[in-house]
Order: C-alpha cells, then sequence, then structure tokens
C-alpha cells in the first residue's frame, strides 16, 4: 500500500507516519519518527551494504501520498524520483507487482525475511503493523510461509527493467508542473 520505510523520503514519511500517530501525539513526536526511520537508511549507503530485494505493489506508486495535506502531487514525485535513484544503485533490487497481478500474497500485509551470510545467526521474519511488531526465528512455520510467499510474488512481480518504465509512466503522470497530465 505504501513505499517501504527504507525507501522513503522525509516528506512522505512524514505523511505516513502522521496517519499512524495517536491523536494526543505532539507534532514532535512524528518528527522523532521520521528522523529514526531516514536514520535507519544510512544501512543503503556504502561498499558494505547489504542486498536487498524490494517488490512493492503498483498501487504504492500511484496513491497520491502528501496530497492529503495540500502538497499536491510533489510528496509522491519526489518519492518516485527517489526510488528510481535507489534502484540504480547495484545493492537495490526494486520490482514492482502490477496491479493487473490480481490477487496475491503481498495482501496479507508487507513483510521482510532477513537473511545472514553467518548461518548461526539465522534467518529471520518480520512483520510490523499497528499492532505492533513480530519477528520469527528461522525455525518458524510462519518463516517457511512468508519465504513461499514472496518465491509467488517473485513470480508475479515486473521485471527491474519493467518496474523502471512503471516508475517513468507513474511520474509522467504527474507531470511537470503538478498537474496530472490529460488528453483532450
Amino acid at each position: 500500500m505504501v513505499v517501504p520505510g527504507l525507501l522513503q523520503t522525509p516528506d512522505y514519511a512524514e505523511a505516513v507516519l502522521s496517519l499512524y500517530a495517536d491523536p494526543g501525539d505532539a507534532p514532535e513526536t512524528v518528527a522523532r519518527r521520521v528522523q529514526a526511520r531516514i536514520a535507519r537508511q544510512v544501512i543503503l549507503n556504502g561498499d558494505d551494504a547489504p542486498a536487498m530485494v524490494f517488490i512493492v505493489d503498483e498501487s504504492a506508486i500511484r496513491r497520491r501520498i502528501g496530497a492529503e495535506s495540500g502538497q499536491g502531487p510533489e510528496v509522491l514525485r519526489r518519492q518516485l524520483a527517489h526510488l528510481k535513484q535507489l534502484s540504480a544503485r547495484t545493492r537495490v533490487s526494486l520490482r514492482l507487482l502490477p496491479l493487473a497481478a490480481g490477487a496475491q500474497p503481498g495482501l496479507r500485509g508487507p513483510f521482510v525475511i532477513m537473511e545472514f551470510a553467518e548461518p548461526a545467526l539465522g534467518d529471520l521474519l518480520y512483520l510490523e503493523d499497528a499492532k505492533g511488531d513480530y519477528f520469527g526465528g528461522a525455525h518458524s512455520a510462519d518463516l517457511s510461509s512468508y519465504r513461499r510467499w514472496f518465491e509467488e510474488l517473485e513470480t508475479m512481480a515486473a521485471s527491474e527493467a519493467e518496474s523502471a518504465v512503471m516508475l517513468d509512466a507513474a511520474l509522467a503522470e504527474l507531470g511537470e508542473g503538478g498537474a496530472t497530465a490529460t488528453a483532450a
């Protein structure tokens, strides 16, 4: 539904995290959460960055996050440009799951499978939602299910090259001046 946190721009992260804020939260609370989310992105930088594969639903690049705050398509435009830059990195694979794929395992919600080079560490499943966080270890039945679902998503997702074309099309639809391009 939204771009994964590790790939979010600050203004996109603010728009998303504001939705999860409790009504009594001070603006500073959201600002701290945004800062923490952006700080985590350091993992994407450097020669020792882990290889990461992101499969993102096409709806995430089409949903006008930020428009509700009166910023029009600018937040989404900056986010899509950021995704293009990140996807050019050798250690980041961004693949979009076309809306035409229909029902698919990703509709269950976002998940992260972390695989470590050291076998002693074991692999890890991470789920995050409005109710909290969940971690499952290498021997978790959940991890096996999520691996199967990820493999299914990989077969359904567009290639990296096709995904780049989809990103370009989404950016073109936003137009240069902020208005969506229309045909007469």
